[in-house]
């Protein structure tokens, strides 16, 4: 990550408190919670959790019913999106295409195949 610049300078005052929110998985922004040295809660995975970065316990999370989940996914056949859902920390898909491979070589994460995206 780049040395972050005069706008972080401004905000190390030790009453600010600095929290991050992200689409990204808890492990994808480690590097920025260390640099930053955030210690409040950090929202991840679109708001689904809500993690204490000091221990990686998840506070809260917010999941759908797995017959809810599949409709959303049987919703999306048709269209150029490649979902990518998240189980217990693991990241699956229902095929690995040209835009889940350049997430993989990105973000350092492997992506399990499933032949629906729910895991039993």
């Amino acid at each position: 990550m780049n040395q972050p610049g005069n706008w972080w300078r401004g905000i190390r005052n030790p009453e600010v408190i600095l929290q991050l929110a992200t689409g990204r998985m808890k492990k994808a922004i480690d590097p920025f919670i260390e640099q930053l040295n955030i210690k409040a809660p950090v929202i991840v995975y679109n708001g689904a959790q809500l993690v204490n970065p000091r221990d990686n316990q998840v506070i809260q999370h917010f999941t759908l019913e797995r017959e809810l989940a599949q409709q959303v996914i049987n919703c999306l056949d048709g269209f150029r999106i490649d979902p990518i859902i998240h189980v217990n920390q693991q990241p699956y898909a229902l095929q690995i295409t040209d835009a889940i491979k350049d997430h993989t070589i990105k973000t350092g994460f492997s992506v399990m195949l499933r032949r629906t995206c729910i895991p039993y």
